[in-house]
């Protein structure tokens, strides 16, 4: 209260001043887009004045009066999610901690979470080996391959050596890729599937989608003997089952029922790719976006050689069977395909149709369409039992 005094010390005016309340509101910025509250990914405790107000709620928005004091508190992630930090951009330009005052506009703290990823679960160690040519580090289970995606972000690992052990599925977890194509980091190692399978690959969720989705992000080493059963592959750019970006040696590898989008450059195989895909299938499932092909999209000088392309279906501008756009030179031979594009049925054969090289055909053989015959020649090479049931089991060939 403000008084105003005549000539004589008599009061003459009384102002009284009342404090205004101004809102705090906790909003959350999950997976990189802001949308509220933090329901489904936390919750938390908030104290104004050192007293609490709220228990355990996952969104707050209440009015307070100016100058109080806030605090967030607490913070207890569910549903596999992890606390990042308090965020700050132009829809949360306040934002700087997690305690602070209350002044003359709302204050609006923005906390950050993402969904965690099989690097968050990534094993200590190897199922043995040594990383060596002879004898190389052994994959068995998601979370070892969980801490090879892990290394390779910050190491190229070149002349490092990897085999897979065992089946693994990982559906359970987000799949950030080997390598990291954003930061230029490139899988410079060797990688043999031993034609185990990996299964339910995912790269997306929620609001998030990545630059960048493929089994291998980024990667200029030798890649072979992969198998890949189901999964979504979604990118804001460059999306692939086996490889994002790279100049890898990529062969004896079968991609089957897989969804892979990407608003640019997409590929059942190899997204952006120079250097050389051979004995590589990929079988149903969907490629989809902008610049998308069934082999390779985006391609420097590259050779595709004995591939194949069955029941898929590829849809988007710029769309085909093989690959996509070239900007150097490319090399196909005897490369089969059959399958959708743009809702056209296309068929056809590079080379020689009376000499295909590595290929096989009879009326009893994949429904009479041609076959590598590598993939039905190779019983003395280990974890050979593993493709062939899967070509006759799961993709439906049938040998005579």
């Amino acid at each position: 209260t403000t008084s105003y005094k005549n000539g004589y010390g008599n009061p003459t005016l009384t102002a009284q001043w009342t404090v205004n309340s101004y809102e705090l509101d906790v909003n959350g910025n999950l997976d990189e887009a802001v949308s509220g509250g933090t329901s489904g990914y936390a919750t938390f405790d908030v104290y104004i004045n050192g007293s609490k107000v709220a228990t355990g709620v996952s969104d707050y928005c209440t009015s307070h009066p100016y100058g109080s004091t806030y605090e967030i508190k607490n913070i207890q992630c569910i549903n596999d999610k992890a606390y990042v930090g308090v965020y700050s951009d132009n829809a949360c330009t306040t934002a700087s901690s997690l305690s602070g005052t209350i002044g003359t506009s709302r204050r609006i703290v923005c906390l950050k979470f993402r969904t965690k990823t099989w690097e968050d679960y990534a094993a200590s160690s190897y199922a043995g080996g040594s990383g060596t040519q002879s004898n190389p580090y052994i994959i068995k289970t998601p979370e070892q391959l969980g801490k090879l995606s892990k290394d390779s972000k910050t190491n190229e690992l070149r002349g490092v050596y990897y085999k897979l052990g065992s089946n693994i599925n990982l559906s359970a977890h987000i799949w950030t890729g080997i390598g990291d194509d954003a930061n230029s980091v490139s899988f410079m190692g060797s990688f043999d599937g031993d034609l185990f399978t990996i299964s339910d690959i995912k790269t997306s969720v929620d609001n998030y989608i990545p630059f960048c989705a493929a089994l291998f992000q980024n990667s200029s080493g030798v890649i072979c003997n992969i198998i890949i059963k189901g999964g979504i592959f979604k990118a804001t750019d460059r999306a692939g089952a086996i490889l994002g970006d790279g100049s890898p040696s990529i062969s004896n590898c079968i991609v089957d029922g897989v969804n892979v989008e990407s608003a640019d450059r997409a590929a059942g195989i190899a997204s952006v790719v120079s250097g050389k895909i051979s004995s590589c299938i990929l079988k149903n499932g969907s490629i989809s976006g902008n610049r998308v092909a069934g082999i390779a999209g985006w391609t420097g000088s590259l050779i595709i050689e004995d591939c194949s392309v069955v029941n898929a279906v590829i849809t988007g501008a710029e769309a085909s069977l093989f690959y996509n756009h070239n900007e150097w030179n490319i090399t196909i031979n005897s490369t089969y395909g059959q399958g959708t594009v743009n809702g056209t049925a296309t068929k056809l054969m590079y080379g020689d149709s009376n000499a295909w090289g590595n290929w096989t055909y009879n009326s009893a053989l994949n429904g009479g369409y041609p076959v590598q015959k590598p993939l039905f020649a190779i019983g003395g090479i280990s974890g050979s039992t593993n493709v062939y049931n899967f070509l006759k089991n799961t993709l439906g060939f049938a040998a005579a």
